[in-house]
């Protein structure tokens, strides 16, 4: 078997020490070694969340993937999760692997075979996106509350400001607590008010630019000016990402944060507010068009075997139906078929999807055993835990002794090297045993009601309102559905010896309805 190897970190700290990376692809290697498997491809993304699929390394995998003849059998990956954190995107790519014949195989999680292998991969990345989703709010609900202190919880400030750390108090070990504020950068200040006193007097964006240097180019100048860090503003949380770093929406107003006078302006609050005027009147009051999207989630996987086709969706004034499509291109003196109501259809099929496959007592059942399967991963990295408090102390008591060795007489000239490496070792040590205790935070509080959500993130997606996520979760299970008079058959993707003919009666036949041209 022609294996290739995937391996992913989260964090760009992560990423620089490479320890977790090096650590998946050891224990995936081992893995296939112990198997006779022959590793031919290893592809590796570092410092990038699997919330989104825009990661290099992945995209190159799965561009590979879809060659012929297919470069290898097996994607070997350390945990699922590797692979990715959204169920939409788990389904969509596995899906599509095996449709060229390419497993995915995970080292810590078992491999399941049969009807319910892709249920169970659902639930697994359900609970996984569940947990990513609850330490990303935890993480953010710690960044307002330094937003609302009016420090930096995060990026970069614009040009004409700059970060600069302060100490705020101090720990109960005694060393001392940063936070990162901004102030008036002596390099740009005196630009970034040039900026603002050109734009007030009606500049164009282009001799702003020229004149000050400020951004790159025109287009990124308006954000820039309306930037309100100018006048001494902390803001925070105006905009979220989406699917990828490169897409982002802005918040409601009650969930963006400012905070007045958090640090020194830069610009007269009288000068910022000419130049938003200034903007408001060159803002293009332009209404884009909504965007259409198909409402008709089985097309492409409803067939009638009488003619050998497939059913179309058909809108018309008044209804949409599904039609044959023999009926739609001659018409009914060519072909009897009748016209079926969409939503009554789909209704049906999400319903019989519902009893055959997505049983509650069923999910919650393997949610508990997923559960407890994390439970016991999270058993075995204690030792580890324990073994990083132990270095921690020994590294806080050398600390302790270079610092003595200098208050006893030994020139501080020769200490700083050791006393540098220890500091850098123990913000290493700390910031490792910290990621573990997270981890445990997130999932030691998956409460009954935890359980349901995460329930409700597998089974939503046949009830999504965007008729994309429905048509990607519906394509995961069935792979083609007949309809042969009243009968209807659904085929699965995988084999389930329960499969049968749905004998009820259609929902909303309608025989006598004609397409128009």
């Amino acid at each position: 078997m022609r294996v290739a190897l995937y391996a992913r970190v989260s964090t760009e700290d992560q990423a620089e020490e490479e320890v977790p990376i090096a650590a998946q692809i050891h224990e995936c290697t081992d893995y296939a070694l112990s198997r006779e498997w022959n590793i031919v491809e290893t592809f590796k993304d570092e410092g990038i969340s699997g919330r989104t699929d825009v990661r290099p390394g992945f995209q190159k995998m799965i561009a590979l993937a879809k060659q012929q003849p297919k470069p290898f059998d097996i994607i070997l990956v350390w945990k699922n999760n590797r692979l990715s954190r959204r169920v939409e995107h788990a389904l969509v790519y596995k899906a599509m692997l095996r449709r060229r014949g390419i497993q995915v195989v995970s080292v810590k999680e078992p491999e399941i075979q049969g009807p319910i292998q892709m249920l169970v991969e659902t639930i697994i990345a359900a609970v996984d996106e569940f947990l990513c989703i609850q330490i990303g709010e935890d993480t953010l609900r710690g960044q307002k509350e330094i937003a609302r202190q009016g420090y930096s919880a995060g990026g970069r400030p614009p040009r004409g400001l700059l970060s600069v750390k302060k100490v705020v108090g101090i720990k109960r070990s005694g060393e001392p607590i940063y936070r990162t504020t901004w102030e008036p950068d002596p390099r740009w200040r005196d630009r970034a008010l040039l900026a603002f006193q050109m734009a007030a007097e009606g500049n164009p964006g282009s001799e702003i630019v020229e004149a000050t240097g400020v951004v790159s180019n025109k287009s990124s100048l308006s954000t820039y000016l309306r930037n309100k860090a100018f006048i001494g503003y902390r803001v925070f949380n105006r905009r979220r990402h989406l699917d990828t770093k490169s897409i982002r929406r802005y918040n409601l107003p009650e969930e963006v944060i400012e905070v007045p006078n958090a640090h020194e302006g830069v610009v007269p609050l009288e000068l910022f507010n000419r130049v938003q005027k200034v903007l408001d009147g060159k803002r293009p009051r332009v209404v884009t068009a909504r965007q259409l999207q198909s409402k008709f989630i089985l097309t492409g996987l409803l067939w009638c075997p009488k003619h050998d086709c497939r059913y179309v969706g058909y809108p018309n004034n008044k209804r949409e139906y599904y039609i044959c499509s023999a009926r739609n291109k001659g018409g009914k003196r060519a072909a009897d078929c009748p016209l079926i109501k969409r939503e009554p259809l789909e209704s049906f099929i999400l319903e019989q999807l519902k009893e055959e496959v997505f049983q509650p007592e069923r999910l919650k059942a393997m949610v508990l055993q997923i559960a407890e399967g994390i439970r016991r991963e999270k058993e075995s990295v204690r030792g580890e835990f324990e073994r990083l408090e132990l270095e921690i102390k020994r590294a806080e008591q050398e600390l302790k002794n270079l610092y003595k060795a200098i208050k006893d007489g030994i020139p501080a000239l020769y200490l700083t090297a050791p006393i540098e490496e220890t500091e850098a070792k123990l913000r290493e040590l700390r910031q490792r045993k910290d990621e573990i205790a997270n981890n445990e935070e997130a999932e030691l509080r998956l409460t009954d009601r935890d359980i349901e959500e995460i329930i409700n993130i597998a089974c939503g997606m046949l009830g999504d309102e965007e008729p994309i996520q429905r048509k990607l979760f519906i394509r995961q299970y069935v792979k083609k559905i007949e309809i042969s008079g009243e009968e209807v058959t659904l085929h699965y993707t995988f084999h389930d010896p329960r499969q049968k003919v749905v004998t009820n009666r259609l929902p909303e036949l309608d025989s006598n309805q004609q397409p128009s041209g």
